[in-house]
C-alpha cells in the first residue's frame, strides 16, 4: 500500500502540472492555512482530500477496517471541530484516532505535519474540513 499511496500522491502532482482545476484555494479571501499548505506543496486542497479518500476506500477494500470503523473516526475527528481548537491540538486528535489506521495515517502526516500552529483554525478552514467530513461520514453510510 506504501508505493501505491506514493505513487499516487506521484500522479496527482503531475496531473496538477498539466491541467488547471479550479480550486475553493483560488479565491479565498480568508486566511486559510489549508490553502497556504496546498500552494506550498503546488496541489489543490481538494486532491489531498481525493487521495485521502482513495487511500481510505483501498484500505477498506483490503479489509484493513470496516465503512463502520472509518465513519466512526471520521465522526470523532468531526467531533474535534464543534468548538474551537488550534492546528496543533487538531492535528494531534487527528493522530490519535488515525494511528490505528496506518494507511490514512502515512497519508495524512505529509499534509498534517504541517498543522503546527497554535492559532485556532480559521473558520475559512474549518468550513472546508467539516464539509468534508460531513461529506465522508455520508458516503460511507448509504
Amino acid at each position: 500500500m506504501n508505493k501505491f499511496i506514493i505513487v499516487l500522491l506521484m500522479a496527482l502532482v503531475v496531473a496538477g502540472c498539466g491541467f488547471n482545476f479550479p480550486s475553493v484555494c483560488d479565491n479565498m479571501t480568508e486566511p486559510s492555512l489549508m490553502c497556504d499548505i496546498a500552494r506550498k506543496y503546488n496541489v489543490r486542497v481538494e486532491d489531498i482530500g481525493n487521495v485521502l479518500i482513495v487511500t481510505n476506500a483501498i484500505a477498506i477494500g483490503e479489509g484493513q477496517y470496516t465503512k463502520e470503523q472509518a465513519v466512526g473516526v471520521f465522526r470523532e475527528i468531526r467531533s474535534l471541530l464543534d468548538n474551537p481548537i488550534t492546528y496543533m491540538a487538531l492535528r494531534g486528535g487527528i493522530y490519535d484516532r488515525l494511528e490505528r489506521y496506518p494507511g490514512l495515517y502515512e497519508v495524512s502526516d505529509i499534509y498534517l505535519g504541517e498543522f503546527t500552529a497554535l492559532v485556532d483554525v480559521y473558520p475559512a478552514d474549518r468550513g472546508m474540513l467539516i464539509s468534508w467530513l460531513d461529506e465522508r461520514i455520508v458516503n460511507l453510510t448509504i
